[in-house]
């Protein structure tokens, strides 16, 4: 069998199983707890490559735990993935629901966007956090969330037609000109512009500690509030309970002035990666550690670079 064959198959038997998952809509949400635990645990065990990577994660964050606490928390995690991806169909169904889920300091985001002149949203992959835009657009907020376009294209189609009726607009990360066109757009129409800043960021960005270890941050969010006047709103949400979650709001974020401009932005990235390592140390069971925060390390041209690397 040629390897474009095998890959058809592989994609369609993965579609087949992401419909059948969507049938949970109709079962009663413990039953969709009930599944989700049920497939994290297989996750768990079949899955090996994650499971060393969460493992290997949880080490670099939390060196001195015991090995039964970073053994739960990475097990717990399979299962709140799986939980959270199933709740969601059960939502789309019942969007309703989503309006019971609470949301502390809204006003902090009222203030914000009386400026005029848009919101970047900044916040992590940490609980369902696709829930906090949903509940904002439930609000009425215009609402866009940037996000790396799916890699599995029938994966992509199957979510966007169910996101769709959410209100929540999607702005891809890629291509990265029409993306940073669409922000802006956006921005000027004083639009909410969420924008995930956890992830490992390659090469590019700045290097700053993050629970201590050095970490590829990216700077795309804070870039944009400074060149765009937009606030820079910190914003996150947690699962507190079957099928609840609640949303955080914080005061609005103001960079700090340097006479360098990439001084100014190592600094402020350092203020903001601190805060959301603050999120996930209050809440670890809901953090995606399966992701390679720290994959990249600074080569010798980046630390050879004023402002490009925490410490030097």
């Amino acid at each position: 069998m040629e390897k474009e064959q095998k890959k058809d198959i592989q994609h369609k038997i993965l579609l087949a199983f992401l419909y059948l998952l969507r049938t949970v809509r109709y079962l009663p949400l413990g039953c969709s707890y009930a599944l989700g635990s049920l497939l994290g645990n297989l996750g768990f065990v079949l899955l090996s490559r994650h499971r060393r990577v969460s493992w290997q994660s949880l080490s670099l964050a939390f060196p001195d735990w015991s090995f039964r606490r970073k053994l739960n928390v990475s097990h717990y995690y399979f299962s709140f993935a799986a939980q959270s991806i199933l709740e969601s169909f059960y939502f789309f169904r019942s969007p309703g629901k989503i309006d019971f889920f609470p949301v502390e300091g809204i006003e902090h985001l009222d203030a914000a966007l009386a400026k005029n002149k848009g919101v970047v949203g900044v916040t992590a992959h940490l609980g369902a956090f696709p829930f906090l835009a949903w509940k904002l657009a439930r609000m009425n907020y215009p609402v866009s969330i940037v996000a790396r376009p799916f890699r599995d294209r029938y994966m992509g189609e199957l979510f966007e037609k169910e996101i769709a009726d959410t209100g929540v607009n999607i702005i891809y990360s890629y291509p990265r000109q029409r993306c940073v066109r669409n922000i802006f757009q956006r921005l000027k129409r004083n639009e909410i512009v969420i924008i995930l800043t956890d992830q490992n960021f390659g090469t590019n960005g700045v290097w700053v500690e993050f629970f201590g270890k050095l970490a590829a941050t990216p700077v795309g969010a804070l870039l944009t509030a400074v060149k765009t006047g937009a606030a820079l709103v910190p914003m996150y949400t947690v699962r507190t309970g079957m099928g609840r979650h609640a949303n955080f709001i914080l005061p609005e974020f103001k960079p700090l002035p340097f006479d360098d401009e990439d001084k100014q932005t190592l600094e402020n990235s350092i203020r903001i990666s601190k805060l959301i390592e603050g999120w996930i140390r209050e809440n670890p069971f809901q953090w995606t550690w399966i992701h390679r925060r720290w994959k990249s390390r600074p080569s010798a041209k980046v630390l050879s670079r004023k402002y490009k690397v925490q410490g030097q």
